[in-house]
C-alpha cells in the first residue's frame, strides 16, 4: 500500500490529477487481471467437471454390464474389453482391494467421495 500512496503522491506533483489518473488506471489493470484469472479458473473447473461427468458415465455403463458384483464394480476382463481388447496393465494398480474387481471408489476416489467437488474451494 505504501508503494501506491508514494507513486500517487509523486505523480500528483507533476500536475493536478495525474496521481488519480494513474491510480484509476492501476486499479483497472488489477481488476481486469483478477477477473481474467477468475474466468480462466472457472473455465478450467468447468472442463474438469465435464471430464469427471464423462468418467462417471463411462464407469456406470461399463459396470452396468458387469456380471461380477453388479453395477458398482467391473472385472479385469470387462475393463480390457472396454479398451478394445488391449490390456494396458492398469487393472492391478486400480484394484486396491485385490479382490479381482474394481469399484467406482477404486477407479477414482475423488469422483465419489469429495463432498465439495462442485465448489471452487481448495478442500
Amino acid at each position: 500500500m505504501s508503494y501506491i500512496e508514494t507513486e500517487r503522491a509523486t505523480r500528483n506533483t507533476k500536475g493536478e490529477g495525474h496521481g488519480e489518473k494513474w491510480l484509476h488506471h492501476f486499479l483497472d489493470t488489477l481488476s481486469y487481471g483478477f477477473q481474467r484469472t477468475l474466468k480462466q479458473k472457472q473455465e478450467a473447473q468447468d472442463k474438469d467437471n465435464a471430464l469427471l461427468d464423462k468418467a462417471r458415465v463411462c464407469f456406470a455403463l461399463l459396470s452396468a454390464s458387469s456380471d461380477h458384483g453388479g453395477e458398482d464394480t467391473m472385472s479385469k476382463e470387462e475393463l480390457v474389453a472396454a479398451q478394445g481388447g488391449v490390456d494396458f496393465h492398469m487393472f492391478d494398480e486400480i484394484d486396491g482391494s485385490h479382490d479381482g474387481t474394481v469399484s467406482k471408489e477404486e477407479i477414482h476416489p475423488p469422483l465419489y467421495t469429495n463432498p465439495c467437488m462442485d465448489c471452487t474451494c481448495s478442500c
